[in-house]
């Protein structure tokens, strides 16, 4: 059976939130009420600060409701990459962030008393054909004060090349976690958060002024000054969560980023991969390839639940975390964290809340958002944007609608125009433009998600053309 929210919206309830109802003031504004806002939020006003947050929806139910809710500090093969990208100094910054990101949740859930199903196991990395990936990466965590175990066996039931395995780490509910924290916070919700002037943020539902402004809202919606839809891109994961099979004892991840992951929550396993570009995934099948690994390894496993999830992936691997530009002083960002949001939206809290309040911060060089960007991917993310904003233009649909079957969509002939199109299981039509309301690209059809999505800068809409995702604001019906 198929849900169409996340495991952990099926079971947790979050409060609600009045909207904004005309003009106000603050000391601090943050827009997004997910695990990172309102681990901003909490912190922020845990120093003493004047603090209020605005979700454009309902609190939580964005990219934190996707997440597989582990606070590790096994990031995949990151700090042997970071290592030899950046040097031992920035691979140090970026654990001793997340490290400290990883003991703050500890102390916030024991001093509030948080129920939220926290759960200390170890944490595997693991590869199915190359021990030396495993190899460097222990070297590497070895190298700074991580320590790890390199094995060639796990409780995993696939054969393995090699694994290194962190003890002491944690797992829990993100979304009841998220909701104890949150009723101590000022928040408003359904209050989006339309463009920044200076320190007044417009809204649909008044103007907020704030001294300081923080953009925690997965993926900023100005576009310039900072340029971040030109040095990110974002990707989509599926997950499923299956009954009636073992209990793993540990939280499993393929070096590879196309491989699989592992973990359990109560009486379930949570199984992860078949990660892809967003705005590439034109073929489907994502959710049956993960259904047909799962009955080759346990064939007595019954789905619960399935669902996806998003991140935005800098193209250098690191989060981007402080000044959004220099050319807006008052406003922080906090994004980029690449697939581990977690433990890295806890340090860019601790980090902004340090550059707020002037205090010097040992970790705001590696996330500087100021820092160069990589070049060959730069180009090579700049070469797919162009090659989409060229199909928008160029391309033509050899096929009209009538052709599409029912549950089916694509990109056809209507009424002598080109137009995104999904027939439902009805027969009923819904037509959208295929161009994103963000920069213009080509719009592809996701029929794992019946969704329309951007392979440039990873916005997404429903078949109505309602936006899912940002970076665009506007939805398809009202694109111009």
């Amino acid at each position: 059976m198929l849900i169409l929210h996340s495991l952990w919206g099926a079971t947790s309830a979050l409060p609600s939130f009045p909207l904004l109802a005309g003009n106000i003031h603050c000391d601090i504004l943050i827009i997004g009420a997910g695990l990172t806002g309102i681990n901003c939020g909490y912190i922020l006003q845990e120093a003493g600060a004047d603090v209020l947050l605005i979700d454009k929806g309902e609190i939580g139910t964005g990219i934190t409701m996707g997440t597989t809710g582990k606070i590790s500090l096994q990031h995949g093969s990151r700090y042997d990459r970071l290592l030899k990208k950046n040097g031992p100094e920035l691979a140090s910054q970026y654990l001793e962030a997340n490290r400290a990101g990883q003991n703050k949740y500890m102390e916030i859930i024991a001093k509030e008393n948080v129920s939220c199903d926290l759960e200390e196991n170890p944490s595997y990395l693991y590869s199915l054909d190359d021990p030396s990936t495993i190899e460097d990466e222990v070297k590497t965590c070895e190298e700074l004060h991580l320590p790890v175990t390199f094995l060639t066996e796990t409780p995993l039931p696939i054969e393995i090349a090699a694994a290194a395995k962190m003890e002491g780490q944690y797992a829990f509910h993100p979304l009841r976690y998220l909701a104890a924290l949150a009723a101590k916070l000022k928040i408003f919700t359904h209050t989006r958060a339309i463009a920044i002037n200076g320190h007044e943020v417009k809204t649909n539902h008044g103007t907020i002024h704030a001294n300081q402004i923080i953009l925690a809202c997965h993926y900023p919606f100005i576009n310039a000054p900072g340029y971040y839809f030109m040095r990110m891109y974002q990707s989509r994961a599926y997950i499923l969560a299956y009954a009636n099979v073992p209990n793993l004892r540990g939280m499993y991840i393929d070096e590879k980023t196309d491989g699989f992951s592992f973990r359990n929550w109560k009486d379930l396993l949570l199984f992860a991969g078949e990660d892809h570009r967003t705005g590439k995934n034109q073929e489907g099948g994502r959710y049956e390839k993960l259904r047909k690994t799962m009955a080759d390894l346990y064939p007595q496993g019954k789905e619960v639940y399935a669902w996806s999830n998003q991140d935005c992936v800098p193209l250098d691997d690191i989060p981007y975390v402080g000044p959004f530009s220099l050319k807006m002083p008052n406003v922080y960002i906090a994004t980029g964290f690449n697939k581990w949001g977690i433990t890295n939206s806890m340090g860019a809290a601790l980090l902004l809340c340090d550059l707020i309040q002037g205090r010097p911060n040992p970790w705001s060089d590696v996330f500087s958002p100021q820092r160069q960007p990589t070049l060959l991917p730069l180009f090579n993310l700049g070469f797919t944007s162009a090659g989409s904003l060229l199909r928008q233009k160029l391309y033509i649909p050899r096929f009209p609608a009538a052709v599409l079957a029912p549950g089916r969509g694509g990109i056809v002939e209507y009424k002598g125009e080109k137009y995104g199109i999904y027939r439902d299981e009805s027969g009923k039509l819904f037509p959208v433009k295929a161009k994103c309301s963000h920069l213009g690209c080509q719009l592809e059809w996701n029929p794992d998600e019946k969704s329309w999505e951007c392979p440039c800068h990873g916005s997404r809409f429903d078949y109505h053309g309602q936006v899912l995702n940002q970076p665009a604001q506007v939805g398809l019906k009202d694109n111009g």
